[in-house]
């Protein structure tokens, strides 16, 4: 599929029907697809979804709605560089910290990384194709970071045959 990356209504429709399609538990956490603007993504998290015994956000549910958020991005831009047939995208490692419980819907968001890290990955993939990305993320409620997610990605071509 054609993808505008420009179009932020666009890139979050495909994302809406990709990401349940693809990734299934994205769609029991609920998150949507809300905002692609200037290469950082945002994912709102429900709480009701996503939820504790205590009604506030569950470990678990955040951690994968901020790899989720990191993921998406990462799909996004090997997209928009023609990269999306027999593309593999991994989680490696990840560490998350919870400093604030999140109390009430959230956003997942990510804001891509720096230049000289993109240039390094772009130029592993392209000569060997796969690389290794690390990637931050948070989900916060309004300025409050609830989430701090750091996570190693690869991505990788997979044989054609």
């Amino acid at each position: 599929m054609e993808l505008n990356h420009q179009d932020s209504s666009a890139v979050c429709e495909y994302l809406s029907q990709w990401l349940p399609r693809e990734i299934p538990i994205s769609a029991s956490l609920g998150v949507i697809p809300i905002e692609w603007k200037e290469k950082t993504l945002k994912l709102h998290v429900p709480l009701e979804n996503n939820r504790n015994h205590m009604y506030t956000g569950f470990g678990g549910s955040l951690y994968t709605s901020a790899l989720l958020v990191g993921w998406s991005w990462l799909h996004l831009q090997l997209k928009a560089l023609g990269h999306e047939k027999n593309l593999h995208i991994v989680i490696q490692q990840a560490n998350i910290q919870y400093p604030k419980p999140m109390k009430e819907d959230g956003i997942a968001i990510c804001r891509g990384v720096d230049e000289k890290a993109w240039v390094k990955f772009e130029k592993m993939f392209n000569k060997f194709g796969k690389g290794r990305l690390e990637i931050q993320t948070e989900v916060v409620v309004g300025s409050e970071v609830t989430t701090s997610f750091t996570g190693d990605f690869v991505a990788y071509m997979a044989d054609k045959s």
